[in-house]
């Protein structure tokens, strides 16, 4: 006896080859699209953070070096002005300036609150030199500014490195007014003398090679300065 079944196979549904290379090709595409946006994401993000620290420390500097200058001391000083004077040293201009000012102020802006002097009168010197790691750096240097021995010099004092990532400054002095606007000049012969205002210029590190430097760029008046055109 043959018994035959009454069931009838029925084809097994499945995916052909070039279907599942196709779905396979759109997940690559769906993942590299995904990590390429992840990627530019966490690019901007990682350099937001670094332009924002680099503005950090160049506003830290700036905001310090500013409070110092209006801070600028003259006495009543007489044949001795040219100890209390403002001195400029021009070393180029642009990103990689590093000129180098002097001054003797009052307050405790840009010292060490330890510092022996920082209750007197005192003389700072502000430049960029080659301080963390070699990296460029604002280098500080302050002294009292009378009861030094003759032999004393500036290079003598040791600098306190406030910051890296900085790798220019330039300094302009207020000459006189044209037409309403400032006269900005680089030269300062009278060191006897605080002028009127002075144009600062920080220049910050770039993120990226290639890219221009961050300026902060910042005009400061000198209280102090009309008494020393008295002499």
């Amino acid at each position: 006896m043959i018994i035959q079944s009454s069931r009838v196979q029925r084809p097994v549904a499945a995916f052909t080859l070039i279907e599942l290379l196709v779905a396979m090709s759109l997940m690559v595409i769906a993942l590299t699209i995904t990590y390429m946006s992840f990627s530019a994401v966490s690019k901007a993000w990682q350099r937001g953070v670094a332009l924002a620290d680099r503005i950090n420390r160049g506003d830290f500097v700036m905001e310090q070096l500013t409070a110092a200058i209006r801070s600028a001391y003259y006495p009543d000083a007489g044949g001795q002005a040219g100890r209390y004077g403002f001195w400029l040293e021009d070393r180029g201009g642009g990103a990689y300036a590093r000129d180098e000012i002097s001054w003797v102020k009052q307050g405790q802006a840009l010292i060490d609150p330890s510092a022996t002097y920082r209750d007197a009168p005192h003389r700072i010197q502000f430049s960029i030199e080659n301080g963390f790691n070699a990296q460029r750096s604002v280098a500080v240097r302050g002294w009292r500014a009378y009861g030094q021995p003759d032999e004393f010099s500036p290079s003598d004092v040791s600098p306190t490195f406030l910051t890296s990532k900085i790798t220019g400054f330039d300094c302009r002095i207020a000459t006189n007014m044209i037409n309403d606007e400032v006269d900005w000049e680089s030269d300062w012969d009278e060191t006897n003398r605080l002028p009127a205002a002075v144009e600062l210029t920080l220049y910050l590190e770039p993120v990226d090679d290639g890219e221009p430097p961050v300026k902060i760029i910042r005009a400061v008046g000198i209280p102090a300065a009309p008494m020393s055109w008295r002499f």
